[in-house]
């Protein structure tokens, strides 16, 4: 990873400390350990665009730009202040994340790009709505590589469509066909709870 991204994190909690509790939220060893499985997940080959939903404050896109994983890679979030955050984080750098407040559900992907060469993220399913995850599952286009993250961490009320194994997870996420999944667990705040992944490419 670039060394300029993690003393542009550290400037940012010194120059904003409004925002520095929640900003360092993304560095739990659990958060981490997450990104870096879809980084070891996604690194078996290199896309023209690299889609992250619920990409928060950028932190995983930064780190799959620096690793050269993509041409382009986009931060996609429902709150306004994400975009805001990565603009400020990236505002010097020749390639920045493309930060994007959107619900993922009406995001549209542009109709010219190849989608073989394109990677889907959401490593925040556990925030979404059955309703809405299937919408937006629905709009991923075939052929594109996807990886999917969710927990089964009840405790947090904006948790509200968790899974109870990692089976439960396939089946609720409609990644039952994928290529690979896998659960481990992590320590939360009121005892360990289990994150679970699962990848493949979209064949619909």
């Amino acid at each position: 990873m670039d060394t300029r991204s993690l003393s542009n994190w550290m400037k940012f909690i010194r120059f904003h400390p409004d925002r520095a509790e929640r900003f360092m939220d993304c560095f739990w060893e659990s958060q981490l350990d997450s990104k870096m499985r879809v980084v070891e997940t996604a690194q078996t080959r290199r896309y023209n665009s690299i889609y992250v939903f619920g990409g928060w404050y950028g932190i995983l896109p930064r780190i799959m730009l620096d690793l050269d994983m993509a041409n382009y890679v986009y931060s996609i979030d429902k709150d306004p202040d994400c975009e805001w955050v990565i603009n400020d984080l990236d505002k010097d750098r020749d390639r920045p994340v493309i930060a994007i407040t959107e619900c993922a559900s009406h995001f549209e992907y542009s109709e010219h790009e190849n989608s073989e060469t394109m990677l889907v993220i959401n490593t925040s399913t556990e925030h979404m709505d059955q309703f809405t995850y299937n919408k937006w599952w629905n709009q991923i286009p075939t052929g594109a590589d996807y990886i999917i993250q969710g927990n089964n961490y009840y405790d947090l009320d904006e948790h509200i469509r968790c899974a109870d194994d990692i089976h439960h997870f396939r089946r609720i996420n409609n990644c039952e066909l994928c290529d690979g999944a896998t659960s481990w667990p992590c320590e939360g705040t009121n005892g360990t709870y289990n994150r679970f992944m699962a990848w493949g490419r979209n064949a619909r």
